[in-house]
């Protein structure tokens, strides 16, 4: 089975794929991740060394922000939710191994998805 991610999905969809393929392990899995982790990289690093501020999905810097290197700001009407949707092909049937995937992210999916990593400080005025 072949598995596209976007970079920032990468953060917990490869938490959620483990778990399938140590459920599965018959399935072969194959992972492409497209490339916006270079960008999102930059951003984290330019924040870190002080360049500004960035607003970004909290799963893209869970480590940064476990580890002290970067702090979650309070900001009033942050943060922002997103939804994830499950989709395949409408004019294909899935196969078993699709199926079995698909029944896995319904069933279990909402536990690999991102919570509150830590608790936000409130925002200060950017001294210019």
């Amino acid at each position: 089975m072949r598995i596209a991610l976007v970079a920032t999905a990468k953060y917990f969809a490869l938490r959620l794929i483990a778990v399938f393929m140590k459920e599965h392990p018959q399935i072969d899995i194959r992972i492409y991740v497209g490339n916006r982790h270079s960008v999102i990289a930059t951003v984290k690093q330019a924040v870190m060394v002080g360049l500004g501020v960035a607003l970004i999905s909290a799963h893209t810097v869970e480590v940064e922000l476990a580890a002290g290197r970067l702090v979650l700001l309070q900001v009033e009407g942050l943060p922002l939710v997103r939804e994830w949707y499950v989709m395949h092909h409408a004019e294909r049937v899935l196969t078993p191994a699709g199926s079995a995937m698909w029944n896995f992210i319904v069933t279990k999916g909402n536990s690999f998805l991102p919570g509150p990593i830590v608790e936000p400080q409130p925002a200060k005025p950017l001294e210019v």
